[in-house]
This record gives C-alpha cells, structure tokens and sequence, in this order.
C-alpha cells in the first residue's frame, strides 16, 4: 500500500440507500483473467479484479476528526454489526475530489467506518461524493491453500517449513522505503494447509493483504518446471483507480504499482501522465520519471526491467536505441509495473488516475 506523508485526519459523514441484507451492494460485473505463470522462474503479477463490492453509500458532510482517526458517519446502515469492516476491508471513493482514491477500515459500528487515511489530506471530500467499501485480497482469499493444483490456485504446497523443501513461493515488495532496487518485505509459502511466513516461526500468514495498487511476485523453484495457468475471478473495477506514486527529495524513488483492470492496455491509455514528470529531452541525462516494465515470458528470478519507457512533449517513448514512440506499447491484464519518480524539492506525492477503457 503506498502512503502519503502525515498529514491531518478528517471527519466524513456519509449516508446510504435503501439496504440489501443490511447493506446495499453494487452490481460491478463479474469477470475472470487468465495469467501464465511460469516455471522454474519469477512472474510479476498484479491482481486484476477486485474482490465483489460489500457496501455503497453517499457522503452528506466532511469535518476534520481528532486524533488519528478518519470517521464515516453512515446512515440508513440498519443491521451493520460492531467492527463487521474492522479487518481486511477498504472504502473506495467513487465521485468527487478523491475520487478513485482507497483508504484501510478501522473499526466500524452500527452507523460509523474509522478510516485509516495514510497521511491523506481528505479535505476535499463534499457532500453528494460516493463511496464503495471492498474486501481486501489477502493470500488466503486470492490463492486458496485448499485449492492447490486447480485454476483458482495452481500453485504448489511445500512438503515441510524448511527451505530446501520449499515449493511456491509469494514475495512481496517495498513500498514503504526511500530508495531503488529496494529488497522485498516479505516470502510466504503453503504449507500444511496455510499460507505460512519464511521468517522465524514461520507465522501462518493467510491473511496478509495484497493492495490493490501494487504487485507480488510469484517464485516458481526448479522443482515446478511447469507452466501454469491461474484463472483470477472477481468483480470488474468500473471506477476511476488513483495510485499515490512517492517522491523524494533528493534521489529517485521506486513504487511498485500495478492496475487493476481486466484488460490488456496501451502507455497512452493509462492516465498515467497524471501523475508523470515529463523529461526534458529524448537523452538520458534529460529524463525525469521512468517506468520500467518486466517480461514474464521470460525465465530467470530477480528479473530486471526489459524495457524502460518515458515521456516527452507529449509522446511515450522507449528507453533504447533511437528512443523509438512507444504510444502503442501493450501493457498486459495483471502486468506488475516499477514507477521510478524523479526527485522534486518537496517530495510531494504525485497521483496517477486511471479511468476504465471500457
């Protein structure tokens, strides 16, 4: 999950429609992606649906909360239980200034969400904006441990908690550190029916959240040669998706990002130049943020960026000989992405929106 610098929380007051077993939900399509993940090698990979919308509901008033606390006053919320949103759930704003932005719930009650805003200034939230609550994703959700060798997890349980047995692994990545080329937070692996933690202990870690604006990497070790297929199934995001990408100061900064939306799409259709700085010129001492993309179809583990994309004046263009246009470049459904932001002199958080092709 990708945050803003600490800034002050606020207080939102929402209100819902009429109410669908104690909550309204939307009717966001269903859809389903089929990615290849390869054997004996790494594939980057970004959730590509979202898990079906739980809740929808109306601002009517923004004020500002004290403490650390973000809270959505709801009405016409009957039948909502004590902290029913408290673990693993998310408010997605769906209209109005922070529109396409998501913010981690709290804690919940009959008629009030707590929201973790990450440092987000939510000032600009008005009367009339909308809002969606999700489920996060989490290992357990996304890949069943139950379901090993089917198409909803194709990957492979681990016969033991040593590292010589060891067989499908997840590695998640840094976005919480300054820097590029960062180290990831965190492997995990089945066994014994459970996602467990390669750390001491091995914790059982079903629950750890995969965020919808980043990627993961799946480790595919000698022993699965095998390609496989994993079919994603869930709920076809509709709404604007805005992706906070940090900035430093002094140095680059990587963000591991990723979008999601069913669809395979072109550099010129991501929106990302809302939240780019364009370079100067087509050389290399003259660009400013890059974007690095990897190739899966490619074997090989802590695999470097194939090909390096930037803008100017206007146009997408390879990082190679004869910086060819590269408007045109496909980024695939699930594709895992590196958003290398130049520094500026505030380190202000730029926002990348991206609005549904479809």
């Amino acid at each position: 999950m990708h945050k803003f610098l600490p800034l002050p929380i606020f207080l939102v007051a929402l209100v819902a429609g009429p109410l669908v077993h104690a909550q309204t939900v939307a009717t966001d399509p269903v859809g389903a992606v089929s990615i290849t993940i390869k054997g004996n090698s790494d594939t980057i990979v970004a959730v590509p649906l979202t898990t079906m919308p739980s809740y929808s509901g109306t601002v009517t008033s923004a004020a500002a909360g004290a403490g650390t606390a973000f809270n959505l006053n709801v009405s016409g919320t009957t039948g909502w239980t004590s902290n029913q949103f408290a673990t693993l759930y998310y408010v997605r704003m769906t209209s109005g200034a922070k529109n396409g932005m998501y913010y981690t719930i709290t804690a919940n009650t009959s008629g009030q969400v707590t929201v973790d805003t990450a440092g987000d200034n939510l000032s600009g939230i008005a009367a009339a904006d909308t809002f969606k609550i999700f489920k996060y994703w989490t290992l357990g959700t996304l890949f069943p441990p139950a379901n090993t060798g089917t198409p909803t997890n194709p990957l492979t349980a681990s016969a033991g908690l040593g590292a010589p047995p060891r067989s499908s692994q997840i590695i998640l990545p840094d976005n919480a550190s300054a820097g590029i080329n960062l180290s990831s937070t965190g492997t995990f692996f089945i066994a014994s029916g459970n996602w467990v933690a390669a750390s001491g202990g091995n914790p059982v870690s079903n629950d750890t959240i995969l965020y919808p604006d980043t990627y993961f990497t799946i480790r595919q070790p000698a022993s699965v040669a095998a390609d496989v297929a994993w079919t994603s199934v869930g709920s076809v995001a509709l709404s604007k998706l805005v992706i906070p990408l940090g900035t430093r100061a002094a140095g680059q900064q990587d963000n591991h990002v990723g979008v999601t939306r069913p669809v395979d799409l072109k550099l010129s259709e991501l929106g990302l130049e809302t939240g780019f700085m364009d370079s100067t010129g087509l050389g290399a001492p003259q660009r400013r943020d890059l974007l690095l993309v990897f190739d899966n179809a490619a074997a090989g583990f802590n695999k470097s960026a194939a090909k390096t994309f930037f803008r100017y004046a206007g146009n997408w263009y390879q990082a190679s000989g004869g910086s060819p246009i590269a408007n045109d470049q496909i980024i695939s459904a699930g594709s895992g992405l590196i958003v290398r932001k130049y520094q500026n002199a505030s380190a202000t958080t730029a926002l990348w929106g991206n609005v549904a092709t479809y």
